[in-house]
């Protein structure tokens, strides 16, 4: 019974004066050393913006015959790079894509995607905080290497990426972010992770808005990875506005991971108030979701910054050990390479081996880090690395389920907000100790969460009758596990 239900991995609510203390999957990070791993252009120039793809068959013959491939800020444009362990790189190209091309988002597929013509996708920001949506190129390749000429990508009049409305959230277009390709798409209306591309990119309101937030990170989908359609009226992750949280005002390149039935974003984040004066880049923060829309933004944020690696210094009292070690202990860990910038991670998550674990499953971060005031400039690749969820989470903890989930319906005499009856619903507790939250879906979305010490009991407008059957329940314990959801049912 318990394989059968739906695991939320690290889906755990930061909770305000919460004393929770539960390992999180995906949190605990190690920097390989206290320094960057790569700096192919040289210290002075761009270095940033990393994206990595591993592929275990090295890639089947297409393009350079080797696991680790990175596509990066090169010379003019993005470069390319490769290694043998995702550590040590070699450059194998300064400039792939020429001229006005940054933040790649790469994807391989070996069969050449939907049309079987190239084995890798290609899209990238031209570096334009525009209105319009050609701010996004995308382009072709059977190697990785020579690539098609670049074409702006296109969006649906009714569901736009960006808008150019002032004091909008989808006023500006920053680029992608993270793109993935679903092999065998489903295309159902309301789920966008069903389609062939789905894609979370940069959106920015550049402060207009009525929170005063710069960037946030938005959901599209598209059939062809050429037009692309926004999913939802408003980005799915979005700052606080408050520069008293690390990630108050900016949001942005986020990597996407799924694992078991829990997705992981990793993103940048900052509050427009960093020590130095660079405002973009203060730390990365990590985030779960159930279903790739509704996030929780994981309470031991930021995962790392300018000023923290957790167990460089301590942080933890975990039993876990780091995957790697520095090379030489004697060397004292240092962040000063990355005192002022430390963000675009870049997260992969597959069956890895090491001398010290084989054929574990864990993460691995690539990500930029930076010294100095001027952006762009002083910027490296460092390298992280985190457990598996599997070695952190046992299976059997996996809370049952809330009791009795039954609501009443009941017609309303005057019409509120466009409704025609009233829902009611109330719930027995889970037989399963440590659950601290009831999590509400309506057509499985997350609409409501309800402490777990509260009344168990939730209000809503119908817009029909029958809008009942549209609701669910989870319980969600202080492992950061979900259990599987149980249907409303009508007294």
């Amino acid at each position: 019974m318990r394989k059968a239900l739906s695991l939320c991995l690290g889906a755990l609510c930061a909770l305000s004066g919460s004393s929770l203390t539960a390992e999180i999957p995906g949190s605990l990070w190690t920097e390989f050393r206290g320094d960057f791993i790569y700096n192919p252009i040289g210290i002075t120039s761009d270095d940033y913006y990393p994206c990595v793809l591993f592929n275990e068959d090295c890639f089947e013959g297409n393009g350079d015959h080797i696991p680790y491939k990175m596509w990066h800020q090169g010379l003019n444009g993005i470069g390319y790079s490769i290694s043998e362990d995702g550590i040590n790189w070699l450059l194998k190209d300064t400039t792939v894509i020429e001229g006005e091309a940054y933040h790649p988002c790469v994807i391989y597929d070996k069969d050449g995607f939907d049309d079987g013509l190239y084995q890798y996708k290609i899209w990238f920001w031209n570096g334009v905080a525009s209105t319009n949506i050609d701010a996004i190129q995308y382009a072709f390749s059977h190697d990785g290497v020579k690539w098609t000429i670049p074409q702006p990508i296109t969006q649906t009049s009714g569901h736009p990426l960006v808008d150019g409305i002032l004091g909008g959230y989808f006023y500006h277009l920053r680029g992608p972010g993270f793109v993935m390709f679903n092999k065998h798409p489903e295309c159902l209306p309301g789920y966008p992770y069903t389609f062939p591309y789905v894609m979370l990119y940069d959106t920015a309101s550049e402060g207009f808005t009525a929170d005063s937030t710069y960037q946030q990170i938005a959901l599209a989908y598209s059939m062809d990875g050429i037009c692309w359609s926004r999913y939802t009226n408003g980005p799915i992750l979005i700052p606080s506005g408050k520069t008293s949280h690390w990630d108050g005002t900016y949001m942005y390149r986020p990597s996407l991971v799924k694992v078991d039935q829990a997705f992981h974003m990793y993103y940048s984040g900052s509050n427009s108030n960093p020590t130095s004066g660079v405002p973009h880049a203060d730390g990365i923060g990590h985030a779960t979701s159930a279903d790739g829309i509704y996030w929780v933004k994981d309470p031991l944020n930021p995962i790392l910054s300018s000023t923290r690696n957790p167990w460089a210094t301590g942080c933890f009292d975990s039993p876990h050990k780091p995957m790697f070690q520095n090379p030489d202990s004697t060397i004292p860990f240092s962040t000063s390479w990355r005192n002022t910038r430390t963000y675009a991670p870049s997260v992969l998550y597959k069956h890895f081996s090491s001398s010290e674990k084989p054929e574990k499953h864990f993460f691995k971060m690539w990500f930029t880090g930076g010294s100095g005031d001027i952006l762009g400039q002083n910027e490296a690749i460092g390298y992280a690395t985190s457990p598996s969820p599997c070695e952190l989470v046992d299976p059997n903890n996996v809370p049952c389920p809330p009791r009795d989930f039954e609501g009443v319906v009941t017609p309303l005499l005057t019409a509120v907000i466009n409704s025609s009856f009233s829902l009611k619903a109330k719930w027995k507790p889970s037989l399963s100790e440590g659950v601290i939250f009831y999590r509400i879906f309506r057509d499985g979305r997350l609409v409501r969460t309800v402490k777990a010490k509260k009344s168990l009991e939730f209000d809503a407008f119908l817009v029909s009758k029958s809008d009942w059957r549209k609701y669910s329940i989870a319980a969600l314990n202080d492992l950061g596990q979900e259990s599987c959801r149980t249907p409303l049912k009508k007294k």
